[in-house]
């Protein structure tokens, strides 16, 4: 069972989560904002996936496996069951957030900087970093094709804003990833594989508001 919903976080409350944040950014912030929905068992392993469509007022869509509890009513709650009707062929329009990432020995990488580096010294003199978003973006989306449940052609598709994102663990532990926005239209090959892509999202970083896939029919 899963659950779709948007969390609108009072303006009341944004201090608090501000001050939990501990000034690292939006994705902390959204990381600390939306774990407190799911707080309920401190033992528990994350269940949902989340992407923030807003800032200010502070809006995300969450996709989980229990509904959200708003205990301290500081937030806006609209939940309901995602069971969406699929079939081979057909169309989605999508928006994601995505972290490519190359695993190498068990270590990831940003896609796009192992890319680069990868390119001969007079090479990259020549093509900055930002110039391989488009082509290695559309790449790594590419080859999650099979195992995700849907195809994509590289016109239908666009690729924008390669941001990088530094945070803090619980245990302090530096983290750096670097995100980069998708939208346009898939193709549905796969029913049960694009569900899951749909519930569980899609590559690194989807416990800070990274992977979330949210589509509706083209």
């Amino acid at each position: 069972m899963t659950y779709l919903s948007r969390v609108s976080l009072k303006p009341a409350a944004v201090r608090k989560f501000l001050t939990l944040a501990s000034g690292n950014g939006p994705a902390t912030f959204g990381h600390k904002a939306v774990w407190s929905l799911f707080d309920d068992d401190p033992d528990h392993e994350r269940d949902f996936v989340f992407k923030v469509v807003s800032q200010n007022p502070f809006v995300a869509y969450v996709a989980s496996k229990r509904p959200p509890q708003d205990e301290l009513g500081l937030w806006e709650v609209d939940s309901r069951l995602f069971n969406p009707i699929l079939r081979v062929g057909q169309k989605v329009r999508f928006e994601l957030t995505a972290v490519p990432a190359i695993k190498i020995l068990g270590k990831a990488y940003d896609a796009v900087k192992f890319e680069w580096h990868k390119l001969p010294e007079k090479r990259r003199q020549q093509v900055s970093q930002a110039d391989l978003v488009q082509p290695v973006g559309f790449e790594w989306l590419k080859k999650k094709e099979e195992v995700a449940g849907f195809s994509v052609e590289e016109g239908d598709i666009a690729i924008s804003n390669w941001i990088e994102h530094t945070f803090f663990t619980s245990e302090r532990k530096q983290v750096t990833l670097r995100s980069i926005d998708y939208s346009g239209i898939l193709t549905v090959t796969d029913e049960e594989r694009f569900r899951k892509t749909l519930t569980s999202g899609i590559g690194r970083g989807r416990g800070f508001g990274f992977g979330l896939l949210l589509g509706r029919p083209a």
